[in-house]
């Protein structure tokens, strides 16, 4: 493995990436490299900074903005944007974090990975933004002619830190760390942003910027010898090394700090409090320490009948309790966050959970919560759900290990944390974890709503310029055939429709139960339904049992309501409950008793079902009341939406405005056995007589399986239909 220019630092296997890794530092600027290299053809860039604010103006977030503005190259105004119109990335976008900033992309194509590559590079490292001042104040701020203040970047700050998310978040970050970079707004704040000089903002590219202060990651099924000559001869050779990178301090601990601050609302309501804790846990390279921490935070946090988060529930300091824990940091952090508190029950959160966790060590943690927590999450990060692709994740892994320890494979080993943490679960260890961290004296954050200050300012219009010019511009020569996927099979199967669609490695297993003979209330009762199931016991589990069983033998698995618009003739709307499930083809039984039991044997009467309604109502209420705040934009869009479709009419209806109005009615009419009854019906209509299509992602083996099982279980609608490919809402 020979790569001029390059100084080879290692080389390993590693299963997790399916391939291997090859760590590597360029000899002239002293960039470091690392080449994930395996038959992924989805091939990934990316490029990380480690940015480190001293100042709130937010100026990591503006050159951010900026250097993706024009370059030498490519000299116009927002080339990623025109890049969008013909490039087959399947990921494209940059991000800035509170102590780094990552340019990632992802594409299938060869002729578009090099054209991308050139882009982001020539970007980076050549931006026109530090010849131009004009960039500056339109992605910064700038002050128009009647004095107002305006820019891109101060606009998106005013909403941002509209919240009183935001607002507590900021203020609990300013607690934690107020000597190093991690005190700061890396976003910025609107009120210091002005405050930037566009000196300073050159000096502060020049120091960070540089090849020195970077790792550069390469990801998938390419030459890879190529792109090193690439990166070497265009850009890395022509920058030599800095006489010294920037680096990160470490805070002092800050333990038992005390804050209150204000939010401004133009309603303050009594019930709208909210008190945030939050403790160190620990060092970053302590990577078992920081696996451990979340295994916990699932295990005793991760939902209402979790045994941490329900002793807490029952202290009835407040309508509900969200976690946070962020490890990609040099010093980690979590927090809980008490949410519809009073000024009366908020300061008593902090001995609350003190409390409750000593009465939870005084018998112990669970082991089996532990083991399926372990389980669930070890499935996750073979699986790796989520929007970014693999390469692209593994570039901001990268950056993360590269910048705070110098190994920027260091997040992408899993297996042996794992494998270590199951032999702990039975010796204490968890405790004694869980001991050293909540018992701790925490920061403390209150937040009480106020009336508001009102400072609003108009915003600046955007600059409009010419066309990007690419070198190797993509032709239909370029696209190729794609690799097509395996034809599905579609077959009957007592009374529903099986697809079966071939995969090797995890299983993918739904239920899509029609809900074309509901009527508008019924389904949104069934969306209900689908957020109260993870509270309610069955004869044979109580919910915290069953969550438990559900994290051992599965990987992921939920309930909810899907709506579509299909491809068929007159595009008719599909409206479905679904159950999803994923999981190892060992499995499969586990997951059909589980998923039998979850959905028809849970219990919507009686006095525990009643007290389920009422909390899990009184939780989506204050979490819906947040998002409007948040994310009233989107609100308005589905709402102005339904005026012209089945499918947003639908969705409006259980997850927006209308969804919210009837959540109210609920909760005033507090009738909570009418309510069981009614959600007992529409599961009867719907489970026992809907038509059923069930889809498997699997081998031919578990199709087999799966035909052996499902007749005689549950899971299967009493002479069910075949569902109508044209059955309309």
């Amino acid at each position: 493995m020979n790569y001029p220019g390059y100084t080879l630092v290692r080389r390993e296997d590693c299963p997790e990436q399916h391939g291997a890794l090859t760590v590597l530092n360029h000899d002239v600027s002293g960039a470091t490299v690392l080449l994930v290299e395996n038959e992924d053809t989805n091939k990934a860039f990316g490029i990380g900074f480690g940015t480190f604010p001293s100042d709130d103006t937010g100026v990591f977030h503006i050159l951010e903005h900026s250097v993706l503005a024009g370059s030498e190259k490519y000299p116009v105004t927002s080339p990623f944007l025109q890049l969008l119109k013909s490039s087959m990335a399947s990921f494209l976008n940059a991000m800035t974090f509170p102590d780094k900033t990552v340019y990632p992309f992802a594409t299938p194509n060869e002729t578009d990975f090099r054209n991308l590559m050139d882009v982001y590079l020539n970007a980076v490292f050549c931006p026109l933004a530090m010849v131009d001042k004009a960039v500056f104040e339109q992605e910064g701020w700038h002050r128009d002619a009647d004095g107002t203040v305006s820019g891109v970047v101060y606009n998106e700050m005013q909403g941002a830190l509209a919240s009183p998310d935001a607002q507590l978040q900021n203020a609990l970050e300013r607690a934690m760390f107020p000597d190093t970079a991690y005190g700061f707004v890396s976003g910025g704040d609107p009120a210091s942003i002005p405050a930037l000089t566009y000196e300073k903002y050159q000096r502060v590219y020049r120091r960070h910027y540089s090849a020195d202060n970077c790792c550069i990651t390469l990801y998938g099924k390419m030459d890879m010898a190529e792109k090193l000559a690439f990166l070497d001869e265009h850009y890395l050779s022509r920058m030599p090394k800095g006489t010294s990178r920037p680096r990160l301090t470490v805070q002092d601990q800050q333990n038992g700090v005390r804050v209150h601050i204000p939010y401004y609302t133009e309603n303050p309501e009594p019930d709208q409090v909210q008190c945030a804790l939050a403790w160190y846990t620990g060092a970053f390279a302590d990577r078992e320490r920081q696996l451990g921490v979340e295994i916990l935070l699932d295990a005793l946090l991760g939902t209402n009948q979790s045994p941490l988060k329900a002793a807490l529930l029952e202290q009835k300091l407040g309508a509900d309790i969200d976690i946070g824990f962020d490890d990609s940091t040099l010093q980690p952090t979590l927090e809980l966050v008490l949410r519809g508190a009073t000024a009366e029950t908020a300061p008593k959160f902090a001995v609350g959970v003190k409390q409750a966790v000593t009465d939870l060590l005084a018998g112990g943690i669970p082991e089996e919560l532990l083991l399926a927590s372990l389980n669930a999450m070890e499935f996750a990060s073979l699986e790796r759900p989520g929007s970014l692709p693999d390469g692209v994740l593994d570039a901001i892994y990268a950056a993360t290990g590269w910048l705070h320890t110098g190994d920027p494979a260091l997040l992408l080993h899993t297996d042996k944390l794992f494998a270590s943490l199951r032999e702990k679960l039975s010796t204490g260890w968890f405790n004694d974890l869980l001991k050293n961290l909540l018992l701790a004296e925490p920061v403390q954050v209150i937040q009480t709503p106020a009336l508001p200050k009102k400072n609003e300012e108009d915003a600046a219009p955007a600059r409009n310029d010419g066309k990007l010019v690419l070198d190797h511009p993509l032709t239909v020569a370029d696209l190729g055939d794609g690799d097509r996927s395996a034809a599905g099979t579609v077959e009957p199967l007592a009374g529903a429709e099986l697809l079966h669609h071939p995969s090797k490695g995890s299983l993918y297993l739904n239920f899509y139960y029609d809900l074309g003979e509901c009527t508008p209330e019924e389904v949104q009762y069934l969306d209900l339904l689908t957020d109260i199931l993870d509270e309610l016991d069955t004869p044979e589990h109580t919910a915290r049992e069953l969550q438990t069983q559900r994290a051992t033998w599965l990987g992921n698995s939920m309930a909810c309501i899907s709506f579509w618009t299909g491809r068929q003739e007159g595009s008719p709307c599909h409206a479905k409950l679904t159950w999803n499930m994923s999981l190892l083809e060992r499995n499969l039984d586990k997951a059909i008793a589980l998923g039998s039991e979850y959905l028809y044997k849970t219990c919507l009467t009686g006095p525990k079902a009643e007290e389920a309604f009422a909390r899990v109502l009184s939780q989506q209420k204050l979490n819906m009341e947040q998002q409007f705040i948040r994310q009233g934009n989107q609100y308005a869009a589905v709402r102005a939406a339904a005026h012209y479709s089945v499918e947003y009419a639908l969705s409006e209806r259980c997850s927006g405005v209308t969804g919210y109005h009837f959540l109210c009615g609920l909760l005033e009419q507090a009738d909570w056995a009418a309510m069981g009854k009614k959600l007992e019906a529409v599961r009867e209509k719907v489970l026992n007589h809907a038509a059923l299509t069930v889809s498997l992602h699997g081998s031919e083996e578990a199709l087999a399986k799966l035909r052996a099982l499902l007749p005689g279980s549950a899971l299967l609608p009493r002479a069910a239909p075949l569902p109508s490919p044209t059955q309309r809402c």
